[in-house]
C-alpha cells in the first residue's frame, strides 16, 4: 500500500503560527488502520510518499538582512541559515513529526517513507548536513552525500509522483541557486508584511479590541489563489475600524512592496519590465480590479491544474504502459482528473493537495461578490498493488480522502 500526500508546510512559527497539529497524523494513522481491517485487504507493507513542501523553510522572520538569503548563491553562510530555520521547525514540530517514528509498529506493517522536495523546502536539499538531518526527522533511509530526488516512479504501483513546483514559472528554481522568484515574494512581502505590522503593533500598540488585527495579518500567506491577495488586504483595511491601526497596516504594506521592489528580477531570469512583476505590483492596497482583469493573473499566480495535468499527460507517455497514476501536490488544491484509458483502465493525474489553513477566493452564487472564506483542509492518496485491496466487484486501484473543517 502506497501513501502519498504533501504541502503539510511545517515552518519555525516565526511568522505563520499555524502550523498542522500532531493529531491530524492520528487522523490520518486511523484511516490507515480502518483501510488495513478491512475484510479481504491483504497489505503486507506499506510505502510512505511525501510530495515535497513538508517544511516551508521560505516563511521565516530568520530571512531578513543581514547575512545571506535563499537565493543567494549557496556557500556555507546559506547553509548555516537554512540549517537554523530546518532545527527550530523540526524542534517546533517535534509532536507531529513523532508520527513518521511509530508509524509501522501502529500499523503492524514495515513501512518505508520517502520524500521528494518541493519549492519551500528545497534549500535544504542543497547541503549534506540539512539533508542528514532531514532524513533523521522523516525516517528516511537516504545517502546524505546525494540530493533527494525531486520525482520518483513506484513501478509496483503504477505512479509516477513529482511535487510540481517545477511547472510554475514563478516558482521553478533559477540555475544557480536553490532559489525562484517566489521565494522573493514570500520573503519581501508576505513575510515582510507580518514582520512591519508586527513591529508597528509594539511600538504604537493595539488599541482594545484590535488585538485580532494582529493575528489576521499573519494569515496572509494562507491566501488562495495568491492573485486574491489585494482583495484580502482590502477586506482587511474595510474591517478595521480605527483609522490608526489602517495607517500602520499600509504602512507596513508598502513597506513590505518597496522592499520587494529592491531585488533584481534578472537573478530569476525575469527581465525587468515582465508582465509578472507588474502583476505582483498591483497587490497593493486594493488594487483587485486591475488584477482580475490581468490575462496573467490565474496563469502565474493562480492555483489552476492546466499545467499540471499536461505535465502528467507527458509523463504517462514517458514512462508508459508502466503509470497508471502521475500525482504532484504544490497547488493546494486537492484534483482527480482521468487522462485516458488503457488496457480498459482509466488512467488518471492527481494533486493531494494541502493539510494547511486556507483563506479561498470563491464568488457568491449570483457571480456579483467575490468572498474570502477560510477553511482547513487534508487530503491523502491511497494507491495499492495488485491484490492488496479486492473490491465488492473489482479491485480497487485507489483511494483518495480529502477532509475540509471551517
Amino acid at each position: 500500500m502506497l501513501v502519498l500526500f504533501s504541502d503539510t508546510h511545517f515552518s519555525d512559527g516565526t511568522v505563520d503560527a499555524l502550523n498542522v497539529p500532531a493529531y491530524a497524523f492520528r487522523v490520518l494513522q486511523d484511516h490507515l488502520a480502518a483501510i488495513l481491517e478491512r475484510p479481504g485487504t491483504r497489505v503486507e507493507s506499506i510505502e510512505v510518499g511525501l510530495l515535497g513542501d513538508v517544511f516551508d523553510l521560505v516563511c521565516s522572520a530568520a530571512w531578513q538582512p543581514p547575512g545571506p538569503m535563499p537565493w543567494d548563491t549557496p556557500d556555507a553562510a546559506l547553509e548555516a541559515r537554512v540549517g537554523a530555520i530546518l532545527d527550530a521547525t523540526i524542534a517546533a514540530n517535534a509532536e507531529a513529526l513523532g508520527f513518521f517514528a511509530q508509524l509501522g509498529s501502529a500499523l503492524g506493517r514495515p513501512t518505508a517513507v520517502y520524500y521528494l522536495p518541493g519549492n519551500h523546502d528545497r534549500a535544504a536539499n542543497a547541503f549534506a548536513s540539512t539533508r542528514r538531518r532531514l532524513a533523521a526527522a522523516l525516517r528516511v533511509k537516504h545517502d546524505a552525500a546525494k540530493p533527494f530526488p525531486t520525482s520518483r516512479l513506484w513501478h509496483d504501483y503504477g505512479v509516477f509522483a513529482e511535487h510540481g513546483d517545477r511547472l510554475d514559472p514563478v516558482m521553478a528554481e533559477v540555475a544557480g541557486t536553490v532559489s525562484c522568484l517566489s521565494d522573493a515574494f514570500t520573503v519581501h512581502i508576505m513575510c515582510g508584511f507580518v514582520l512591519r505590522f508586527r513591529e508597528w503593533a509594539r511600538g504604537h500598540g493595539l488599541p482594545d479590541g484590535q488585538a485580532w488585527v494582529l493575528r489576521e495579518v499573519q494569515e496572509v500567506d494562507h491566501v488562495r489563489p495568491k492573485w486574491a491577495t489585494a482583495d484580502w488586504f482590502h477586506g482587511l483595511l474595510t474591517r478595521v475600524r480605527d483609522e490608526r491601526v489602517r495607517d500602520g497596516l499600509a504602512g507596513a504594506w508598502r513597506a513590505a512592496m518597496a522592499s520587494f521592489q529592491t531585488i533584481d528580477p534578472a537573478r530569476f531570469g525575469v527581465p525587468p519590465g515582465a508582465e509578472v512583476l507588474r502583476l505582483i505590483r498591483h497587490e497593493g492596497l486594493g488594487q483587485a480590479e486591475a488584477m482580475l482583469g490581468n490575462p496573467l493573473a490565474r496563469k502565474v499566480l493562480g492555483d489552476r491544474d492546466d499545467a499540471h495535468v499536461a505535465a502528467a499527460q507527458e509523463a504517462l507517455r514517458a514512462h508508459s504502459p508502466a503509470v497508471r497514476y502521475v500525482v504532484h501536490g504544490h497547488t493546494h488544491s486537492a484534483a482527480r482528473v482521468p487522462l485516458d484509458m488503457a488496457d480498459g483502465r482509466p488512467r488518471l493525474y492527481f494533486n493531494t493537495g494541502t493539510w494547511r489553513h486556507t483563506i479561498n477566493l470563491a464568488l457568491s452564487p449570483d457571480g456579483q461578490r467575490r468572498l474570502l472564506v477560510p477553511w482547513e483542509e487534508m487530503s491523502f492518496l491511497v494507491v495499492y498493488k495488485e491484490g492488496e485491496s479486492p473490491g465488492p466487484a473489482a479491485p480497487y486501484g485507489y483511494e483518495m480522502w480529502r477532509g475540509a473543517r471551517g
